[in-house]
């Protein structure tokens, strides 16, 4: 019996998630684990975004994995995974802007040096960043009252991570990637 409700609701409130729109962000009754806003928060540290963005990559997966396993939207589920992988990617983006804000000090001999730290470093926090989010994640899980409560923080982590503007900002941090990092022009 508790199995059969914990996957009606499951369904329930993967399927509301699922529209990916703001109205599903604003109906969900959960407490979201993404600082509201922090894409555009200019006090947070290269180090503070990146977190978020890792976040934000560890939820979308979690939700992904969730949405495949107790619905038939895997089209949906495999963009909200696309998503997430992009927002590894984000961080660093974040850490290559982050690089930019101070560069100003910088004389040639150092440029090079300090933007192939920034890159690497980058690199490197897209991979711990997230493995860290994903223990949290589950530690979430782990924690939660319930699996109705659990499910509804994790659908409200997932929307605010999917949010247009948050979605718009991603993309920019991508595509300074591609463009900086990988001389990839949009």
């Amino acid at each position: 019996m508790k199995h059969s409700f914990k996957k009606a609701t499951l369904i329930a409130v993967l399927l509301t998630a699922s529209t990916l729109t703001t109205q599903a962000a604003e109906e969900t009754e959960g407490t979201s684990w993404v600082e509201e806003g922090f894409a555009f928060n200019p006090e947070l540290s290269s180090t503070g975004l990146a977190q978020q963005w890792a976040l934000c990559s560890a939820t979308l997966k979690v939700f992904s994995g969730e949405l495949k396993k107790v619905a038939d939207q895997s089209a949906t589920a495999k963009l909200i995974e696309q998503t997430a992988n992009g927002a590894s990617v984000a961080i660093i983006g974040t850490y290559v802007l982050g690089f930019a804000k101070n560069m100003d000090d910088l004389d040639k001999d150092t440029f090079t040096q300090r933007f192939k730290e920034a890159v690497e470093y980058g690199q490197f926090a897209s991979v711990e960043f997230v493995d860290k989010a994903m223990v949290f994640v589950a530690a979430q899980e782990e924690s939660a009252a319930n699996d109705r409560a659990w499910m509804e923080n994790l659908t409200a982590s997932a929307m605010d991570c999917m949010q247009p503007p948050v979605l718009e900002m991603q993309e920019m941090l991508i595509n300074t990637v591609r463009e900086t990092v990988m001389g990839v022009p949009k």
